[in-house]
């Protein structure tokens, strides 16, 4: 075969190969994006993205949150509405751009089979597409972490590119002002470099460099990182320390749809890694193996450690130890059976075990339409309806009444609801102030009271005073009782 037309063949397969994947990617995880209500935190970013962008600043500095997903929000919604189609469309476009960045970093740091395998991975995770199906930062947080492993990996791989190291900086940027948890990926780039000599040596002025530039541009946000961590280390965080190492296993799990294929995932990486350490030392790591392995073992573990002290380790937040793990797993398929005819088989079986397993029309576990129907069906002008905890508030009443939520402040919002007879609150302390004696019946909505504020003391008041007549399970964490007076 002529050389140019070989050359022709493969840059068109290069082309075409990550353009098919990202549509599988855009199909697979588009069919079912609006099937879900909007729930959980999602009504947080709406609510808060239709203020004005000094007011989405001040408003995220009080919490766990960043601004850069609402600002960029902001301005989404001004063109495109508040519709759960049009929220959660970004974060599908970041979950089908991420699939052809991990593409390019298994195509050009390792082989287009890995690059596949990795990708198809992703696409068919169940975790995976419960982010591109909601309305926060985390699918586009996935994104950012993808695009700077690609843009770093290019650059100590290679002689330095301004147009990889501006790249890697933006990219770099970006994260950390959408999620606080992008300093681990940054940690983890710097100490890469830092602990090789050779990297060192070729790369220190970049190093120190690239660190001056991202201080500087987080200048205007330091004192709300240095506050948020304050108050998570003295307060400690609504996430609750971890039980045993157990939930290491769950964290993988989740990124890989089942039991069954966490623990095959797990064995295969096992088993590539003592294969290294007992029958390939001699074998030189190139430092892309040694950093995709890197980013996804040392957060995993370093975050459940300090996870005992300052609890943080739950799956949306480790969200960045994913997108390595799947590269890690077609990694170590093509190492354990290189040069036998067992790897494309292997591959294939891997592959097959996460589309078995996948779930596109995974729930979010929250039918607002369900809550609403019930709600609705036992109010009466006369009844009073207690919402806990009190940021339920958001969810509520974007589906209960939508033309109430568009450019609402908190106050505005809560004195719709009041007129409404419905009162968001924190603890019992708030019904002993709210409760009219006029009341036919009360209707108390539990959206996960006894997880988020477990010493509320809700449940057992309204049982001690009123009568208890019914009670309705959504799921688990979210149920509707009706009282009335005895």
């Amino acid at each position: 075969m002529d050389d140019n037309l070989q050359i022709k063949k493969l840059d068109s397969v290069d082309i075409v190969l990550p353009l098919l994947l990202m549509m599988l990617n855009f199909v697979l995880k588009g069919i079912y994006i609006a099937h879900d209500s909007l729930a959980h935190d999602e009504p947080f970013s709406v609510f808060y993205s239709q203020f004005d962008i000094k007011a989405i600043i001040n408003e995220l500095s009080k919490g766990n949150n960043p601004p850069f997903y609402e600002i960029f929000l902001h301005f989404w919604t001004a063109i495109f509405g508040i519709s759960e189609l049009s929220v959660r469309f970004p974060s599908l476009i970041f979950s089908t751009v991420t699939v052809i960045f991990i593409y390019q970093i298994g195509k050009r740091n390792f082989n287009s089979k890995v690059a596949v395998i990795s990708a198809l991975l992703f696409i068919f995770s169940n975790y995976q597409i419960i982010y591109a199906h909601q309305a926060r930062v985390y699918a586009l947080f996935a994104m950012l972490i993808t695009i700077s492993m690609f843009y770093y990996l290019e650059l100590i791989r290679g002689s330095f590119n301004v147009n990889y190291f501006i790249a890697l900086l933006l990219s770099n940027i970006i994260m950390i002002y959408s999620h606080y948890f992008g300093f681990f990926i940054l940690f983890i780039q710097f100490i890469f470099i830092i602990a090789n000599k050779v990297l060192y040596k070729k790369f220190w002025k970049i190093l120190f460099l690239s660190i001056l530039l991202i201080s500087i541009s987080y200048l205007p946000h330091i004192q709300v990182l240095y506050n948020r961590f304050l108050d998570s280390t003295l307060n400690g965080t609504w996430v609750r320390p971890p039980n045993s190492l157990m939930e290491i296993f769950i964290m993988v799990k989740h990124f890989s749809n089942t039991s069954v294929v966490a623990f095959i995932a797990l064995l295969i990486i096992a088993i590539a890694i003592l294969r290294y350490l007992f029958l390939d030392r001699s074998l030189n790591i190139n430092f892309s193996i040694l950093y995709i392995f890197t980013s996804f073992i040392f957060p995993l573990f370093f975050i459940f450690i300090i996870s005992y002290k300052i609890p943080m380790f739950v799956d949306r937040y480790l969200i960045l130890v994913s997108i390595p793990y799947y590269i890690v797993i077609a990694v170590s398929v093509h190492y354990i059976f290189k040069g036998t005819r067992i790897k494309y088989p292997a591959f294939i079986l891997l592959v097959f075990l996460f589309v078995v397993t996948l779930n596109p029309k995974i729930s979010n576990n929250t039918d607002m339409k369900e809550v609403l129907n019930i709600v609705k069906s036992l109010k009466t002008d006369k009844s009073v309806v207690y919402l806990c905890p009190a940021w339920f508030n958001l969810a509520f009443s974007y589906h209960y009444n939508p033309k109430s939520f568009i450019n609402a402040n908190k106050d505005n919002l809560n004195n719709y609801l009041k007129e409404e007879n419905i009162y968001p609150v924190y603890g019992v302390s708030e019904l002993k102030n709210e409760i009219n004696n006029n009341s036919d019946k009360i209707i108390y909505v539990d959206a996960g009271a006894d997880f988020g504020l477990p010493n509320n003391g809700i449940l057992q008041y309204l049982n001690k005073k009123y009568l208890f007549i019914s009670q309705y399970k959504i799921n688990e964490a979210f149920k509707i009782y009706e009282f009335t007076a005895k």
